[in-house]
This record gives C-alpha cells, structure tokens and sequence, in this order.
C-alpha cells in the first residue's frame, strides 16, 4: 500500500479512487495558493481605494459591496449547483476559475479613481464565482467515490478522507499568506492579483481537462431530468429564497 493511501486512510485502495486522491492532492493546494495569496491585503486595498488612501474611511463602503457578494451567492448558488449536477462539475467549476481571474484582474486596476460601481462589478462576479465554485468539488468527488469504492458502505473511509484533504487545504492556505505578503512588498499589491488571474486561468483550463468524470457517473447523468424539470426544480428554489419569510430577511 502507498504513502498515499495510509495517509488517506484507504485500507483496499484500488486504481480509480488512487487517481481521484492525487487529483484532489495536487488541485487542492494549488487553488488554496491561487485564492489566498492576496487574503492579507485584498480588504486593506479596496478599502484604501474606496477611501482615497483612509482605510477606515473606505471600511463603511467595503461592507456594502460584501452584502452584494454575498447576495449574488445566495441568489446564484442553487441554480449553479443544478447545472453543476445536469452538465458535470467541471464546467461549473471552469466557468468559476475563469471569473475569479477576470475579478482578480479587475482588482488590479482599482485605484483610487476608480468609479464605485466599478468595485460593484467585482464583488457581484465574485459572488458568482462563489456560487459555482461552492460546493462543486465536493459533489464531483462524492459522485465518483460511490462509483470507485462501492464498498465503503458506512462511509468511514470517506470521512477520513475528507478531513485529511482539508486539512492539507488549510496548512496550504496558511502558508501561502507568507509569499503573498512578499511578493506584495517586491512588485507591489496589483501585481499579485495579476499573478491570481493568470492562475485562475491555469487552474480552470487543468480542471476542465483533468475532473472528468468515470463513465457510470456519465450514463447517470444522462438518465437524469430534462431541462424542463431542471427548469421547475431551479424555479422552486428561487422560490424558496423568496418566500420563507426567514431566508428572504436573513438575504435583506
């Protein structure tokens, strides 16, 4: 038995779930460094943007573009999930690399002349990013674990899994704040974020190519509802954010 699989905890590891464990082990972490490598400034620049050089000036209008982030993902994050699960994760999860690289180079040009609706772009894209992104991963890897380990019926090796993986994703993340903060300091804030875009658009075109699917999760897809149904089901959803009086005012 690998290195590998004692870390995942797999006690009969066969081919497939192998080569689903070194996907998530190498795309992992190259997300966690792509996404987190300006986290330690990425508030402080838009704040200092928005407040002409003041970062507290700017905080007050930092928090009205986090509420439409936050909004357009609440909005778009069970409609995206629904298409995720009709067309394959790879598409969404594509399509939301793709956006945060346009937003991470959207970031790169604010200045302090930059127009506020501007930064109201950003932060709606972002939040849509999100909400292709959310959860996206995670329902490719359960779709095709069902399929490569049948066996694991009560799920523990499952849940092993899962905890190590996150684990390697905040050790990464947390590292990663260390050469952000560097490279910020050496070329400067906008050149970090122009590096993220580039990444963005590595990490969607390696995903597209490399999270595909086993066959069987293919053949499942394609018995799977029509459009219409798919339509109805995204339809009732938007409902629900709408009319459960809790859900509308948590949104508001």
């Amino acid at each position: 038995m690998s290195r590998l699989a004692r870390f995942f905890g797999f006690t009969e590891p066969n081919d497939r779930i192998m080569r689903m464990a070194r996907l998530m082990v190498v795309f992992f972490p190259i997300i966690s460094v792509t996404i987190m490598l300006s986290t330690t400034f990425y508030v402080i620049f838009i704040a200092e943007a928005l407040g002409g050089g003041d970062f507290m000036q700017g905080m007050g209008l930092v928090g009205v573009l986090v509420v439409i982030q936050l909004t357009v993902q609440t909005i778009f994050d069970y409609p995206t999930g629904g298409i995720g699960d009709w067309l394959g994760q790879r598409y969404i999860i594509s399509s939301a690399f793709i956006l945060y690289g346009v937003v991470f180079y959207m970031v790169s040009l604010v200045t302090s002349a930059t127009p506020f609706l501007f930064l109201v772009a950003i932060y709606a894209l972002q939040g849509f990013a999100l909400a292709q992104e959310s959860g996206a991963f995670g329902a490719w890897f359960d779709n095709n674990y069902r399929v490569a380990m049948p066996e694991d019926t009560d799920r523990k090796q499952y849940g092993v899994f899962q905890g190590r993986i996150g684990m390697v994703f905040g050790i990464v993340a947390t590292l990663s704040l260390i050469p952000g903060s560097i490279l910020a300091m050496l070329f400067q804030r906008a050149w970090v974020f122009q590096l993220q875009a580039v990444l963005c658009v590595v990490v969607a075109i390696a995903v597209f190519k490399f999270v595909v699917d086993f066959p069987e999760v293919q053949d499942a897809r394609e018995k799977r509802p029509s459009t219409g149904e798919y339509l109805q089901i995204l339809k009732s959803g938007g409902n629900f954010l709408f009319g459960d009086k809790f859900v509308k005012y948590l949104i508001i």
